[in-house]
């Protein structure tokens, strides 16, 4: 590929963002970056016109050298220009008007869907068809709601104990690699992005009803249709849902069929003794400061514990996803994560098992 040109490197709170120019010839880049000692280098996609990466967690006030270099399967190009830049903490505010507008960077793709094996209701697979976010604990979960903790506790001044959110709000993959304000609001149910968040206190009696129902939420193990009332929660809290267990014997033999019907095995329950926030068990009379969408607010999804328990209501007029782009914009470069917060422990393996469930060619995975 040709040598790339910078034409542009703009400084933000520890962070470079430059901009260059495009080859169509090129299969990737490298921006490097050296500055006093410190030195690194970020791959960045290729684009049909110009490139714009960000190179994250710098040191304000430090002079950093940054060039580029293209490279596609036949070798790599001439480094281009060298440029300057000095990160510096000045508050430009997000443009969510500027779907490029760049807010950060992904250091691995926060994954949303894994393609299933074939399973006797699903002959030929189900690819992108499990939903992780309705399913089990993701990384994608994980950013959302530790990232509206972080957006209501530093930018909204409230003091809350958890963010509590529905799986379905999440509805798309976070690829690694720089992150725009369209890739974020892309990541959102369509329905779902003027949600605003709205911040409320409830009993810890209330509380534990609201596990309850979360944990009765229909579980398909593929996070079909009717499963996007699952639910997500910030780092503060931790739980077992238990569901019944559907063992290999149970599918593998016509001679033992489940003990219960399969609809049975999509409703689990708070294992006794799990759930707490902050490491500490929830006393019935405590109050708990909660965020959460305006959506489940108003008792979306079947969540009427909120509207009809609710005390001390405060709405706002801000996305929730704004505040969760707020979070990426502050770290600079984020990292996937999974802490344990949410186990699970048995229900329907690999999806909507249908008969005949004793197809000898299915595999067990719990």
């Amino acid at each position: 590929p040709s040598k790339p040109y910078i034409t542009e490197v703009i400084a933000g709170n520890k962070r470079l963002t430059v901009t260059w120019t495009a080859d169509i010839s090129a299969a990737a880049y490298t921006l490097h970056y050296s500055g006093d000692g410190e030195s690194g280098s970020i791959n960045v996609e290729p684009t049909p016109i110009s490139v714009t990466g960000t190179i994250p967690s710098l040191t304000n006030g430090k002079v950093y050298t940054v060039y580029v270099v293209a490279c596609n399967s036949q070798g790599d190009s001439d480094q281009s220009n060298n440029d300057y830049g000095i990160p510096e903490d000045i508050s430009v505010p997000i443009d969510f008007n500027n779907l490029k507008f760049t807010l950060g960077t992904a250091d691995a793709e926060y994954i949303f869907v894994h393609n299933l094996p074939k399973s006797p209701a699903f002959s030929t697979g189900r690819p992108g068809t499990d939903r992780l976010t309705r399913v089990r604990e993701t990384a994608l979960g994980n950013l959302f709601t530790d990232g509206a903790a972080w957006y209501v506790r530093e930018k909204l001044g409230e003091d809350i104990d958890f963010v509590f959110l529905n799986g379905g709000y999440i509805d798309n993959a976070l690829a690694a690699g720089q992150i725009t304000t369209g890739a974020l609001a892309a990541m959102v149910d369509v329905d779902s992005r003027e949600y605003t968040f709205t911040i409320l206190t409830l009993k810890g009696s209330a509380v534990k009803e609201l596990f309850d129902f979360s944990a009765n939420v229909v579980h398909t193990g593929r996070g079909s249709s009717g499963t996007g009332a699952w639910g997500i929660v910030s780092e503060e809290v931790n739980y077992t849902i238990d569901y019944p267990v559907f063992t290999p014997a149970e599918i593998a033999s016509p001679a033992n069929p489940p003990s219960r019907p399969l609809e049975d095995y999509r409703h689990g329950e708070i294992r006794n003794g799990s759930l707490k926030i902050n490491g500490a068990d929830i006393v019935d009379s405590n109050d708990y400061r909660i965020a959460v969408a305006s959506s489940l607010a108003e008792g979306q999804e079947g969540y009427l514990v909120f509207p009809i328990n609710a005390k001390n209501i405060r709405e706002t007029t801000i996305p929730f996803w704004h505040g969760v782009a707020e979070y990426i914009y502050d770290q600079g470069s984020i990292t996937p994560y999974l802490d344990g917060r949410i186990k699970i422990y048995g229900g329907v393996p690999l999806g909507d098992l249908q008969e005949p469930y004793n197809d000898p060619s299915y595999t067990f995975v719990p």
